[in-house]
């Protein structure tokens, strides 16, 4: 492996992204950084663009692995031509929060009207519930059939905000419960749980009028900052209203960063 030294640092919204090093491999490279965020969690994605004067490079959402504690890395295709110049684009980092919102799905209507309804009954309440971080919320989908109610979720985003600003960022949600239940295991390596944590955003906790808490099926994204999650039948029949909050929201910090640096004899 070589190494090409940046030692750059990104200034943003109070917290820095601190580039060290990019270790050059034959089937990938590895961009290092550091960075600890004052508050909240640093997530597990990292949009970036990498060049260099001997090949257009990529633009796309690279996965954030953790090297150790404070210390990050992505994984990123290999060169094909060894670089005199390399420019490095940081253009959004996700981070996990503390915000959630809530809305509550009438569950007492089920019965009615699914029964004789072979596609489905699908709502479009339009309901506004929430502006978190320059975004606005929206219950936008309610498909009650045969498998249960499934609920969608939309952002309206920023437009021609200056960067750096902050929005929410859709994808798929995870279970609250099962977040609970890792964070509570005592036995568990607080390395591993640490790595865990930034994978968990957007957590879907459903509790009826009688306290059970949901059950829970399919789950995903969709087109336009949407995400969406089925509340199972037998679970929905039990109950005449569900309120569901979801907790930790995934956001992003749009910036543009560029630097280009230029990569010296000694480092071929």
């Amino acid at each position: 492996m070589k190494e090409i030294k940046i030692n750059e640092s990104v200034n943003f919204l109070d917290d820095t992204i601190a580039f060290d090093y990019i270790e050059v491999g034959t089937t990938e490279n590895r961009l290092f950084f550091r960075y600890e965020p004052k508050k909240d969690k640093l997530a597990d994605m990292m949009n970036v663009t990498i060049r260099t004067d001997k090949e257009k490079g990529w633009e796309r959402d690279f996965v954030i692995e953790q090297a150790e504690e404070g210390t990050y890395f992505i994984t990123t295709p290999p060169f094909h031509e060894w670089p005199s110049k390399l420019n490095i684009q940081l253009n959004s980092v996700r981070l996990v929060g503390e915000n959630d919102f809530s809305f509550t799905i009438d569950a007492s209507k089920y019965d009615e009207v699914v029964n004789g309804e072979d596609a489905g009954h699908t709502e479009k309440p339009e309901e506004k519930l929430a502006t978190i971080k320059n975004t606005d919320v929206y219950l936008d989908e309610l498909v009650y059939d045969e498998s249960g109610i499934y609920f969608m979720i939309r952002y309206e985003l920023p437009q021609n905000e200056k960067r750096p600003y902050v929005q929410l960022a859709s994808r798929s949600p995870e279970i609250y419960e099962i977040y609970k239940e890792i964070i509570e295991e005592t036995d568990r390596d607080p390395h591993e749980k640490g790595m865990l944590e930034r994978h968990f955003g957007n957590l879907v906790q459903a509790v009826n009028e009688k306290g059970e808490e949901g059950s829970y099926g399919s789950r995903g994204g969709g087109p336009g900052s949407r995400y969406g999650l089925l509340l199972e039948r037998e679970f929905v029949e039990d109950s005449e209203e569900i309120n569901v909050t979801i907790h930790k929201l995934f956001y992003e910090v749009v910036l543009h960063w560029e630097k280009t640096i230029d990569v010296h004899e000694s480092e071929h």
